[in-house]
């Protein structure tokens, strides 16, 4: 898969702007929840199968270098330079997928307290 460096920065300013609209949302405000749900969720998607390929191309640096004569850590130090962007998703998805999980549970909570509203 060729990724394409635009779609790429783009989502990767999307998922910025998602966690800021999270940031700013109002507690109580579902729709606007389930709207950056849905924006991460499928912007997480795209940049999972980037990641993919970032970690194809930097493994295949790594045994290249290796096979050279290189040691696996100057291997890894070098790969960490020509393909930038597997650091940037290593760090950056494990949050994304926190900040979901956060969005679900407060999802849930407030489905919760309307039910009990109805109740009473």
């Amino acid at each position: 898969m060729e990724i394409n460096p635009h779609h790429f920065k783009s989502a990767c300013d999307n998922i910025t702007e998602q966690v800021k609209s999270y940031r700013g949302c109002e507690i109580e405000d579902v729709i606007t929840l389930l709207t950056i749900q849905k924006e991460l969720a499928g912007t997480a998607f795209y940049l999972e199968t980037c990641r993919a390929e970032y970690h194809t191309r930097h493994q295949t640096i790594m045994n290249k270098l290796i096979l050279e004569g290189s040691s696996v850590a100057a291997a890894e130090i070098k790969a960490n330079v020509q393909v930038p962007e597997i650091y940037y998703l290593r760090r950056t998805m494990g949050v994304v997928y926190e900040i979901l999980s956060a969005i679900r549970t407060q999802i849930s909570y407030i489905k919760n307290e309307l039910k009990e509203s109805k109740a009473s």
